[in-house]
């Protein structure tokens, strides 16, 4: 279905080494039937010595359901040992110019993977006033930075127009006390018993699950009743959606609003919560999470459940919330006890006596 070019080094320095490579893939259009269906190609690179193993994985209609009208690119890294990484993947044109570019950084372990859901629109693509495909041949151009320690970078500062920050505060001002005072509201959403005013238009705004629910089942209504959600996290879900920000969260309650966030496809609201997650693990929490994390789909946030359990094995395979995901889960255990087989192989590889 597709070729890629070999993946040489092209540049390194005392910092990162830098690989290029190219993927063609013939009859894009067609490759595959539905969302979650995948394409894929391995290739491998030499740093410093040590061959690094690696998956490039696209899905033409989408990771799943929710995300079928785009591309999803995800990088897999099958080696051990953990790297930093930069990934960058290209979109280039029949006259072969790079015309849509997406770059992520982080650090990878056995078995991790980075990328984007939403990487791009098929309707981009498939446009022929864009003059992508040539032939229906669609080419990913995609560079790999592989650092040589796992220092997390620092983070380019860019120029800031105060203006524009003054102008964001004045409307999220405006649309907080638009919340708070519940006038002008056209819709209401019911969770135990509360009941909050809202606006269609904002939600359909803020969120492409409501935006589907107005154009078509609730068109005629006014009214929604949330069972599965407290009413606190459906307070903190609108005050996300209204203005950006949230109270101050506790574990739990990022818990709910991840599930809510996932949910509603409140997709920075759902990064804001795994964040808070990840900063937050415990050996009491960390097989919850990567259950969590495993359920909605979010691959970094499971990677450092995964990481984190396998540093504190010791602790966390006595618990009975461990021996639960053998019994239940067997593939997740299984994707735990590989990580932890490997990490011990490579201490054993560096230091004999262990």
């Amino acid at each position: 279905m597709g070729s890629t070019q070999s993946a040489e080094e092209t540049k390194q320095n005392s910092a990162f080494s830098t690989y290029y490579y190219t993927w063609n893939i013939d009859n894009f259009g067609n490759s595959v039937s539905a969302a979650g269906k995948c394409l894929d190609i391995d290739f491998k690179t030499l740093n410093n010595k040590e061959v690094y193993q690696w998956n490039v994985i696209l899905y033409p209609k989408g990771f799943n359901d929710r995300v079928k009208n785009y591309i999803s690119v995800w990088l897999k890294k099958t080696s051990p040992l953990e790297k930093l990484i930069e990934f960058s993947c290209a979109v280039v044109n029949a006259e072969g110019k790079e015309i849509k570019t997406r770059t992520i950084k982080k650090a990878l372990a056995l078995e991790s993977e980075l990328g984007w859901a939403t990487f791009c629109k098929q309707a981009f693509i498939l446009d022929k006033e864009n003059k992508i495909l040539k032939d229906g041949k669609l080419s990913l151009k995609c560079s790999l930075n592989i650092y040589n320690d796992t220092e997390i970078l620092t983070a380019e500062v860019e120029e800031i127009d105060p203006s524009n920050i003054h102008s964001s505060l004045e409307i999220c001002k405006d649309l907080r006390s638009l919340f708070e005072r519940r006038d002008c509201s056209d819709f209401f959403i019911k969770v135990e018993d509360e009941t909050f005013p809202v606006h269609k238009a904002i939600l359909s705004a803020r969120s492409r699950i409501f935006r589907t629910m107005m154009q078509s089942k609730l068109q005629k209504c006014n009214a929604i009743n949330i069972s599965e959600l407290s009413k606190v996290a459906v307070q903190e879900m609108l005050r996300y959606i209204y203005y950006g920000s949230t109270s101050k969260l506790n574990f739990e309650l990022a818990c709910e609003l991840f599930y809510a966030s996932d949910k509603y496809e409140i997709l920075s609201l759902k990064k804001k919560c795994s964040c808070f997650i990840a900063s937050n693990l415990s050996t009491s929490v960390a097989v919850d999470v990567l259950i969590l994390a495993d359920r909605h789909q979010d691959h970094e946030l499971k990677d450092t459940a995964v990481r984190y359990i396998t540093k504190h094995a010791t602790e966390i395979t006595n618990t009975e919330d461990w021996f639960e995901l053998m019994k239940n889960k067997q593939a997740l255990a299984n994707h735990v006890v590989l990580n932890l087989a490997t990490k011990t192989a490579e201490q054993q590889k560096q230091d004999p006596k262990i």
